[in-house]
């Protein structure tokens, strides 16, 4: 995840929600900043006007994918509240009704933890006032509608959160061996590459290709071809470190990103990876072997130019027999 980019721990459709809410809420609201100023209530008005201006500040910037957490946590949140809070001071029950779309915004334009907690404090602050500004029976119909919509709205986020997580986690990793696939790897090579830019972090890239493993399919069945990419794949996990991310990118293609390594360190490591997949026994009496290519990430690399030259690396390294590492 990149550091610097907030909207990288932010949910994609709290991003979406955010823009579509903000715009719908804007609209609405635009009306009532003239009904109350004709009602001469121009601190609710004002309010109103703000809440307004919060809203088209962050529905400008979700539409360029700028979502900003501190806009919503430290200026829709409060504002929602407070004008919430002085129409029902003020009106009375008249105003209660906007509580309701109040606690689907918040919940809408944050993410849960923040939602969650932004929710208690609201229902508290409005529960407050309206326990003078209404009669008993009226306030105990009220309380229980209002809390009973914030758990069904909460139900709601966490499992649209919940289903958001699974879907990305399946269309981001390899079915067969759990490990990255390709549809993550253009957005990979771009953090690697603002690392390196910005942190003068040293990235190199390996390319790995299991040796002549079409034979491994065609003398023991597509079966065991699968079995043997599983414990390949478990074998490169165990032999590279958290920060390192491996994909799948071929039938029996691989490809890994190593963080923080240069190209003397990234050699050893391909070494010693050759070396675990020609010892391991992944069938009887047929050696399974690899040949890696390695290249450190260079300035003014693009991520075409830097596949590019480590598949060249390969290349060298299957022409010349095979089992072997090369670096660029």
């Amino acid at each position: 995840m990149n550091e610097d980019n907030p909207n990288d721990t932010i949910p994609n459709f709290v991003i979406k929600s955010t823009k579509s809410i903000a715009l719908i809420s804007a609209v609405i609201l635009a009306p009532f900043v003239v009904i109350n100023i004709y009602q001469e209530q121009y601190l609710l008005a004002l309010g109103i006007s703000f809440l307004i201006y919060l809203y088209s500040l962050a529905a400008y910037k979700c539409h360029y994918n700028k979502y900003s957490l501190p806009l919503s946590l430290f200026g829709i949140a409060p504002v929602i509240t407070l004008t919430s809070a002085f129409a029902l001071y003020k009106l009375g029950i008249a105003a209660s009704f906007w509580s309701f779309p109040a606690i689907f915004i918040l919940y809408f334009v944050l993410p849960l933890r923040f939602a969650v907690a932004i929710n208690i404090v609201f229902l508290v602050v409005i529960l407050t006032i309206s326990f003078n500004a209404m009669v008993i029976m009226e306030f105990t119909r009220f309380f229980m509608v209002l809390i009973g919509t914030s758990g069904f709205v909460f139900m709601c986020i966490k499992e649209i959160e919940t289903q958001q997580h699974s879907l990305t986690k399946l269309s981001n990793t390899d079915v067969l061996t759990g490990l990255n696939n390709r549809s993550l790897l253009e957005q990979s090579l771009e953090q690697a590459i603002h690392l390196n830019r910005r942190y003068k972090t040293s990235m190199t890239m390996l390319m790995i290709d299991l040796d002549h493993f079409k034979k491994v399919n065609d003398i023991f069945g597509h079966a065991i071809g699968d079995d043997v990419l599983k414990q390949a794949s478990i074998l490169m996990q165990h032999n590279f470190r958290a920060p390192d991310i491996i994909f799948r990118i071929g039938g029996e293609e691989f490809l890994v990103l190593l963080n923080g390594s240069d190209t003397s360190n990234s050699k050893m490591i391909a070494e010693r990876l050759r070396q675990s997949i020609e010892a391991y026994a992944f069938v009887p009496n047929h050696k399974v072997t690899a040949s890696i290519g390695v290249c450190e990430l260079k300035a003014h690399n693009t991520p075409k130019d830097w596949m590019s030259q480590c598949d060249e690396s390969l290349y060298v390294a299957k022409v010349n027999g095979r089992n072997k590492v090369v670096c660029e």
